[in-house]
């Protein structure tokens, strides 16, 4: 019995160090814990203690992961919703997330802005150049409709 608390007590401090670095959501914690060669049952109960004691909570994380992407490198609604489900976050806690933090007006927001620091501000826009913004946009994870919807108004722009 003694081992099994020491075991937990050594398996709770490799969590704490890891959640010194940055903010993990919990199934990034458990593998991680489980790459060390800590015991499946050892780590579940030391992620529910951490839970109990809120160090560990998917909801923050995934708040926390959109803000940050949003302010340093701003991306669309379908990058972050890959990028969440590889973290292990469930589709009702990104869903809620996603629609509280990034509307449908802030993501076209997002992507006025993108183009001007990318491709320069209120100039005219050949079909390469519109093409290569809608590839980038793409890449970014912007939904389709959004890009096809700028598209339009900076072709428009272009006549």
């Amino acid at each position: 019995m003694k081992s099994e608390a020491n075991d937990l007590k050594t398996v709770l401090n490799v969590a704490y160090k890891l959640l010194s670095y940055r903010h993990r959501s919990k199934q990034e914690l458990k593998k991680r814990l489980l790459l060390k060669g800590f015991d499946f049952q050892v780590v579940e109960a030391a992620l529910h203690k951490l839970e109990a004691n809120n160090y560990l909570d998917d909801s923050s994380f995934t708040r926390m992961w959109i803000e940050y992407r949003l302010k340093f490198k701003p991306c669309g609604q379908k990058l972050l919703w890959y990028e969440l489900k590889e973290k292990g976050i469930s589709d009702e806690i990104i869903f809620r997330e996603l629609s509280e933090r990034l509307t449908y007006e802030k993501e076209y927001e997002l992507m006025q802005s993108e183009i001007k620091k990318r491709f320069g501000q209120n100039k005219e826009y050949d079909k390469k150049e519109l093409r290569r913004i809608n590839n980038f946009l793409e890449r970014r994870g912007f939904k389709h409709g959004l890009i096809k919807k700028i598209i339009q108004k900076l072709n428009k722009q272009e006549r």
